[in-house]
C-alpha cells in the first residue's frame, strides 16, 4: 500500500519535498510523476510525460515547479499545479545524468555525457554559462559558496571548481583516479563534499583545503547514489 507504483519502467530518480509532503519520481519510460506522500497512502498527482528519453534527474524549483533531465540531453521546466510545461531548456550534446538547483530557487546546474556541465537561470528561462574541461562524461554537480561555485564529478576521476558568475574553471577540487558517479553538498558550516566512485570508495572532502577528510567503507561496487538531509552528520549512499 505504501509503494509508489505506476511507471512503466524501472526508476531513475527520486526528490522529496518534505514541507509540502510531495515527491518527484522520474523513469526509463520517459515520465515524470508527482506524488501525495503526505497521508498514510501515497496518491498518484501527475504524470508528466513530454520528455524525450528516459527522465534521470529530478528537482524541486520554489514557486511550486519543478525540473527534469535525461536522455534526450534536455531540462524541462514544469507547473505543478496546472501540470504545464513552462520551458524547455537545450544544449547539452548527450545524456543529462546530473542536476543540482540553488539554494535561492534562481538556478539549476546539470552534468552531461557531453563532458560539459551547464548553468540555466530559472528567473529569466535563459541559458548560462558552459563548463568545459573535463576529459570525460560529467556525472554530478552541486552548488557551493553561497551558490558562488558549482563542483563537478566526472567519469576521468576529477572533481572541478567553477565561478558561477562567468563559468570559469577555478581549479582541480580533488583528483581521485577512478570515475566519480555522485556528489552531494553535506549540511553544516563547513563546506564538505561526499563523493563515491566507481571502485566503491566513497568520502568526503574539505572543498577548502581540497582534501579527504573521512574516508567511508568502501564497497565492492560502484557507489551510485548519495543523499543527505538537513542535520550535519546524516547522510546516505548506495
Amino acid at each position: 500500500a505504501g509503494n509508489l507504483a505506476g511507471h512503466g519502467g524501472p526508476i531513475r530518480s527520486i526528490s522529496i519535498d518534505a514541507a509540502s509532503g510531495r515527491a518527484l519520481t522520474g523513469s526509463f519510460d520517459y515520465a515524470m510523476m508527482v506524488w501525495d506522500i503526505a497521508g498514510e497512502a501515497p496518491r498518484r498527482l501527475l504524470r508528466l510525460d513530454d520528455h524525450g528519453g528516459a527522465v534521470n534527474a529530478v528537482a524541486f524549483v520554489a514557486g511550486g515547479r519543478a525540473l527534469a533531465a535525461g536522455d534526450d540531453g534536455k531540462v524541462a521546466l514544469w507547473d505543478l499545479a496546472s501540470g504545464r510545461l513552462v520551458h524547455r531548456f537545450e544544449g547539452h550534446q548527450g545524456k543529462i545524468v546530473g542536476l543540482a538547483v540553488s539554494r535561492d530557487g534562481r538556478l539549476a546546474a546539470t552534468a552531461g555525457w557531453d563532458r560539459t556541465a551547464r548553468l540555466w537561470n530559472l528567473a529569466r528561462l535563459a541559458d548560462g554559462p558552459v563548463l568545459v574541461g573535463h576529459k570525460g562524461p560529467v556525472n554530478a554537480v552541486a552548488f557551493l559558496g553561497g551558490d558562488r561555485h558549482v563542483a563537478t564529478a566526472s567519469a576521468d576521476g576529477t572533481i572541478g571548481l567553477y565561478r558561477v558568475a562567468d563559468g570559469s574553471y577555478e581549479r582541480p577540487l580533488y583528483r581521485h583516479g577512478w570515475g566519480v558517479n555522485v556528489l552531494e553538498r553535506l549540511p553544516g558550516g563547513r563546506e564538505r563534499l561526499l563523493f563515491g566512485a566507481l571502485n566503491g570508495t566513497a568520502a568526503i572532502i574539505d572543498v577548502e583545503r581540497g582534501e579527504v577528510v573521512a574516508d567511508l567503507k568502501t564497497s565492492e561496487r560502484p557507489v551510485l547514489a548519495a543523499a543527505s538531509i538537513d542535520k550535519p552528520g546524516l547522510f546516505a549512499i548506495g
